[in-house]
Formats: C-alpha cells, sequence, structure tokens
C-alpha cells in the first residue's frame, strides 16, 4: 500500500482512546493526523500523553482524515456519526450509539432516542464483529464496533447455535476488569474500595443484552460481575439440555479461517489476551447434565473495543485484517 491511511480519533483521553492510539501508532499502513477534544483543545499531544511517540496539536474537530475513530460517550457518537458521514468520512464507532437497530429497545437500555437523522443512517451502520460479518464490513461506511461482552459470548456461542438450531436460553456470567467501566471516576471503583473486592452489577438489564439477543438470535441470562483487574474478560457460557455432538469439529470449522480465535483444549486464563486481539475459547461437555459448558476469554480494551476496531478498519480498506494486530500477551 503506497498512501497511508490518514485516521483520526475523537476522545482518546479515555482507555479505549490511548489503546487505539498505543496500537495504530505503529500500524505500517496508518498516519495519525488528527486527535480532537473539548478539554485538551489546542495543546500537544506531548502535554496530555508525553509518552506517546506522536506529534500532533489537539483540534476540536478532526480535519484530513479517511477514516475517524469515535471513543466517545454514547451521546456523543449520536452527534458525530451524522456529521462526519455527511462529509465523505468512513466511520468507527465504539460507543453503543447504533448497535440497536430497534429504536424502542435503544430507550430502553440507554435512556436516549433515536431522531430522524439517526433512522436514516441505521440501515447502513454494520456491527464490526469480523468473524461474522467480515463481507459486509468490507464496503461498510459506518461501523459500530461491538461491545465487550458481546464480543466475547457471541464468539463462544454463536458456531454451537447455528450447528445444532439452539432455540433455548442462553445462562451467562462474566466478569471484567475495572477499565470495562471507563475512565469516569465512581467511589466503588476507587482503589481502597476495589483492591480484594468483586461485585455483579446490572442483573436483568445489561445495556450489552440487547446486541447479545439479536445476532445470538435466543434469549439470555446474563450476569456481569466486576473484579479488581485493570484489564481482561472471561465469559461463561452454557447451554442446557443438549446432546452431545462433535463439538470441536463445529468449532474448527466455523473459525477455520478466523485468525484471531483459538480453540484451547484447557480453560484460558485472563492474563492470556491482554494486550491482543485474540478471543480463546475453551468448552467441556457435562453428559450426566446434558450441559454444554463454553469459556470465553478476550481483552475487554482490545478485542472487546479498540484492536478490534482497528481490525474493521484494516477490513475496510481492503488490508490484511491482522496488519498491526499481531501481538504477544502482556505477562505478567
Amino acid at each position: 500500500m503506497e498512501q497511508k491511511i490518514k485516521v483520526g480519533i475523537a476522545g482518546f483521553t479515555g482507555y479505549t482512546g490511548l489503546e487505539l492510539l498505543r496500537i495504530l501508532s505503529n500500524h505500517p499502513y496508518v498516519k495519525i493526523t488528527s486527535l480532537s477534544s473539548s478539554t485538551h483543545y489546542g495543546k500537544h499531544i506531548s502535554e496530555v500523553f508525553g509518552f506517546l511517540p506522536l506529534d500532533i496539536k489537539i483540534s476540536k474537530e478532526l480535519e484530513d482524515v479517511d477514516v475517524v475513530f469515535l471513543a466517545l460517550p454514547h451521546e456523543s457518537s449520536l452527534e458525530y456519526v451524522p456529521y462526519y458521514v455527511s462529509k465523505g468520512i468512513k466511520v468507527i464507532d465504539l460507543s453503543g450509539a447504533f448497535r440497536i437497530k430497534n429504536r424502542d429497545v435503544f430507550k430502553e437500555y440507554y435512556n436516549l432516542e433515536y431522531q430522524e437523522k439517526h433512522l436514516n443512517l441505521l440501515s447502513e451502520v454494520i456491527y464490526g464483529l469480523p468473524e461474522l460479518y467480515k463481507d459486509k464490513i468490507k464496503n461498510a461506511k459506518i461501523v459500530s464496533n461491538p461491545g465487550c461482552y458481546p464480543t466475547a459470548i457471541i464468539l463462544g456461542a454463536y458456531p454451537i447455535i447455528k450447528a445444532i438450531n439452539y432455540q433455548d436460553i442462553l445462562y451467562i456470567s462474566a466478569v471484567s476488569g475495572v477499565s470495562g467501566a471507563g475512565k469516569k471516576l465512581r467511589e466503588d471503583l476507587h482503589y481502597p474500595y476495589m483492591e480484594q473486592n468483586a461485585f455483579y452489577y446490572a442483573i436483568g438489564k445489561h445495556r450489552h443484552v440487547p446486541e447479545m439477543i439479536e445476532h445470538l438470535g435466543v434469549e439470555v441470562q446474563f450476569s456481569p460481575m466486576i473484579i479488581p483487574a485493570s484489564r481482561g474478560m472471561i465469559a461463561n457460557i452454557r447451554f442446557y439440555n443438549v446432546k452431545e455432538e462433535d463439538f470441536k469439529s463445529i468449532y474448527q470449522s466455523f473459525y477455520k479461517d478466523k485468525p484471531f480465535v483459538k480453540i484451547l483444549k484447557e480453560p484460558p486464563h485472563m492474563k492470556w489476551s491482554i494486550g491482543t486481539n485474540m478471543c480463546y475459547i475453551y468448552f467441556y461437555y457435562h453428559k450426566n447434565q446434558k450441559t454444554l459448558e463454553v469459556i470465553s476469554s478476550i481483552d475487554n480494551l482490545g478485542k472487546g473495543a479498540s484492536s478490534q476496531a482497528i481490525q474493521n478498519m484494516n477490513i475496510m480498506f481492503n488490508l490484511d485484517e491482522t496488519i498491526g494486530l499481531y501481538t504477544s500477551p502482556l505477562i505478567p
């Protein structure tokens, strides 16, 4: 590729924005040309993140770009996605602003409403899970990057659901590092409170549930938990009352050409995926209970957010989807 892709990032000071900067600054076919921030406007990037090898002055609006990454709150993306699309710029949105097609469900789970300008765009938005929708992502103008929990869970469950025509409820529990809650300060996430602590939250109405239902096609019962870790995620997915199948062949067939999914012979450790774009999957069939248990692990800031967004960018610009993304995990 002779000419580099000119990239802009809005919301670069958050955890997902910083992860985008970390990975994109080493991408061989990318030039980061613009960074926008309402709070750091006019500063140089070195004044905000002195450890980054970039020479960019921060602006209010992204300019001179081929594609923008929006690492913004949902309500902000609702404004900026139509704006940049109107300028003919490709958009990868890391918020949940356009993940849900049903306007009533979106209002119920996000307490936000689609306006006419959003409804006109919804048909153009592609859900950015490459293992399922790569062909659609290739020609997309707008990619809605999946949530972290749905990425781990859909990748773990989808091949089985489709292969055995599973139509029952899917029972899921999952744990995530604290960064999944974002950078905004909260009392229950302060170190003295979070250290040696763990707690469930949003049981019964987590905003990622509609994504799972829409793309898996089954009802889910989901119980998420925050644990005292910076990043990482593991989901435990249970299929009840299923006959024994050649589950190994099902997974291997579905993911044979998917470079960022690996089927393991032992349960993954959360640490194995941190700093990578990998999804590790392990399964075990409990014969006496006729239950299939699936463990799926990703980095919530990587495959669950920023590195997956870059995988989508690679696909949108006709690059090998792995470019800039083959990295070893951050161990220890």
